[in-house]
């Protein structure tokens, strides 16, 4: 199963970028409910942990010390959580959107919230589809006298369509987008999240270690290319 991938704000203008691993993928559900999500409150949990981490790691890093990563542990009443980090080789960026309406009654639509998790897959505009294949039929060509008693009448829903498609114009054009772009940071933010309390599978706890090094192999394959 792919990581589920996330973004915490670590900054004003920074961003990591987070994959999180699940201990056993049928509990995506529980982790992404969309009444009560646990993923919130993970992220939570580890903030006060990401900066002193990426102090360290860079630290490592920068004395060229070799070895596996180091690991942290947070256990919590629902679940337990894995912290790793390794360094990233994805170039990519991060925009967000923000919607200024004006008009009597001005209102900025905000993106999601800067200080929690920023989705990449989520977007605003939709894609309306039109198709043409549906000829028209002989019973519906209008017969010529039908189109000269019917001529005032569609020049008046000429008008009157004309007037609605200057009216939507208007409220279209009624809006500034702004974007704010933010920097990724080098590191990766890896999470290895086991629910807490399924006594449904009792076969799930054995998995944790073969999926942390699984973890720390691909994070120490990926330094030992430089």
């Amino acid at each position: 199963m792919a990581p589920i991938r996330r973004y915490l704000r670590i900054s004003k203008y920074s961003v990591l970028e987070c994959r999180i691993y699940l201990d056993s993928p049928s509990d995506s559900r529980w982790l992404l409910n969309s009444r009560d999500p646990v993923l919130p409150r993970v992220f939570e949990a580890i903030r006060p942990l990401v900066l002193p981490k990426l102090r360290e790691e860079n630290e490592r890093l920068f004395m060229r010390k070799k070895g596996k990563p180091v690991k942290d542990v947070i256990a919590e009443d629902e679940f337990e959580v894995a912290i790793f980090l390794r360094e990233s080789r994805t170039r990519h960026s991060i925009l967000t959107r923000n919607k200024t309406f004006h008009g009597n009654d001005p209102t900025k639509v905000k993106p999601e919230d800067g200080e929690g998790i920023i989705n990449p897959g989520s977007t605003e505009d939709e894609i309306m589809i039109e198709s043409d294949s549906e000829g028209d039929g002989l019973h519906d060509i209008p017969g010529a006298d039908e189109v000269e008693e019917n001529a005032p009448e569609r020049k008046t829903r000429k008008k009157a369509g004309r007037q609605t498609e200057d009216v939507s114009e208007e409220k279209k054009l009624r809006f500034n987008t702004n974007y704010e772009s933010f920097n990724i940071c080098g590191w990766v933010l890896c999470l290895l999240i086991t629910r807490k309390g399924d006594k449904t599978k009792p076969s799930a706890e054995p998995k944790q270690p073969l999926m942390e090094e699984w973890i720390s192999t691909q994070a120490q394959a990926s330094i030992d290319e430089d």
